[in-house]
């Protein structure tokens, strides 16, 4: 993947915009909805991803990629058909 540049500039931004989307949503959760979905408070992938600031750590952006967001997007799923 690290020889693919426009793939992991696409992979990048969308893994920021996740996490700060995520990072926002978890502080807007009420108190009452953390006791019925525990878990973490930050998804912490930004803090993850940007090493620095000037460079991407591609490995972790992979690792991010296939290991992280699965789950995570499990996990919101079997929420979003609890609410509803």
């Amino acid at each position: 993947m690290d020889r693919d540049e426009n793939l992991c500039l696409a992979l990048t931004r969308v893994v920021e915009i996740i996490g700060e989307a995520g990072d926002a949503g978890f502080a807007a959760v009420s108190t009452t909805s953390w006791a019925r979905y525990p878990g973490p408070r930050s998804l912490g992938l930004r803090n993850r991803l940007v090493h620095g600031y000037d460079a991407v750590d591609v490995d972790i952006l992979w690792d991010i990629v296939q290991q992280d967001l699965p789950p995570l997007i499990e996990r919101l799923e079997a929420i979003v058909q609890e609410e509803i």
